[in-house]
């Protein structure tokens, strides 16, 4: 399969590897924080191996989740592979402008394709800021793929699992659909977290 089929430029493919990341992270990492990075990695690997169910990688900005998520695609994509990988909110835009115009065979045709396919990949999950509208197509989204077991990679700067500082999902609390989408992303039979707890991976003097 060619770079272009899976929408991801030829050149974050060939940068994002697994080859290229490094655990170790920013020079200040502690051991913990360099764990989390070498968790991660080996939690991509074996989904690109063998993907199944969901992987969830969560953490700060510039810890390395986006390349992870290429590194798999990028793996996947050597198997002739159907890939989507779409930044949530490129998506939600592109669905929104497609439904405004009455175009029901543009919209179905994007919205089925992307929940169908084999592998998708979900880049910067941040719900916050979504309307009811925007959430309800996440949940559908979300609940279609989980339902049916089919291979999803999830990438976000905020941590999901209750307990931790979950502030910055309290615009959300009492809305529709939101708790739905966080109880199936909590479903740790289904779905696998791995928190990427590091500083700034593009600041390696620090």
């Amino acid at each position: 399969m060619r770079s272009e089929d899976i929408a991801i430029p030829a050149t974050m493919l060939r940068r994002m590897t697994f080859e290229n990341f490094d655990p170790k992270g920013a020079r200040s990492s502690t051991p913990n924080q360099r764990e989390s990075l070498s968790m991660a990695l080996d939690a991509a690997r074996s989904f690109a191996e063998q993907p199944e169910l969901c992987l969830f990688l969560d953490g700060p900005t510039g810890v390395g989740k986006t390349h992870l998520a290429i590194a798999i695609a990028g793996w996947q994509s050597q198997l002739d592979v159907e890939i989507k990988f779409w930044v949530v909110s490129d998506l939600l835009d592109y669905l929104r402008h497609a439904y405004s115009r009455s175009s029901d065979s543009e919209f179905y045709t994007i919205f089925n394709a992307t929940r169908n396919t084999e592998l998708l990949i979900l880049d910067d999950f941040a719900a916050p800021t979504m309307t009811d509208w925007a959430l309800e197509r996440l949940y559908q989204l979300i609940a279609h793929r989980l339902d049916r077991m089919l291979p999803t990679v999830i990438t976000s700067q905020y941590i999901l699992w209750r307990g931790a500082d979950n502030s910055h999902w309290s615009p959300l609390e009492g809305r529709l659909y939101w708790e739905s989408i966080r109880s199936r992303l909590n479903d740790s039979s289904v779905v696998t977290e791995r928190l990427m707890a590091a500083p700034d991976y593009r600041n390696r003097g620090a």
